[in-house]
């Protein structure tokens, strides 16, 4: 199997779960089962190893499939009138990239991230901009991208 067969799989595996709770409904639940049933490497270890979902990558070379780690991360959206803050990670949150839009604005399948813990779909934004007509400023975090490895 190729990284981009079992990226397609880990993707799959979130988007047949929307609206359902995986698990325990923690966010590194689903990207571990995702991960497990695809046949890739979960994390081993304790503490921050943990959190380290395989091999790291750059923001440029994001793709569907990949586990983003947030840490601290919190943004505002402004649309209109209306204001808006999200929080992801306090400290840390796990998501499955689904797509990376033109914009720099990344989609993502995620889960217990807004008082739910059903597999959900949201955008998050990795810096300040106009995205679709909403203004966003990153407030604080930090995130690391990760490439699963395939299970030897």
């Amino acid at each position: 199997m190729t990284i981009q067969e079992m990226n397609r799989q880990i993707i799959a595996y979130a988007v047949e779960r929307l609206r359902t709770i995986v698990g325990n409904g923690e966010c590194w639940t689903l990207a571990h089962d995702a991960i497990e049933s695809a046949g890739g490497q979960t994390p081993q270890g304790r503490g921050n190893q943990l959190y380290r979902w395989g091999t790291p990558v750059r923001e440029r070379r994001l793709q569907p499939g990949n586990i983003i780690q947030f840490e601290n991360y919190e943004f505002q959206i402004v649309r209109g009138n209306t204001t808006r803050t999200e929080v992801r990670g306090n400290p840390r949150h796990t998501a499955i990239v689904e797509s990376v839009r033109t914009d720099g604005a990344i989609n993502v399948l995620e889960c217990n991230v807004m008082r739910s813990r059903m597999v959900r779909r949201s955008t998050v934004y990795l810096r300040d901009g106009t995205y679709q007509g909403d203004q966003v400023t990153v407030i604080s975090g930090e995130f690391a991208f990760y490439q699963v490895r395939q299970r030897h």
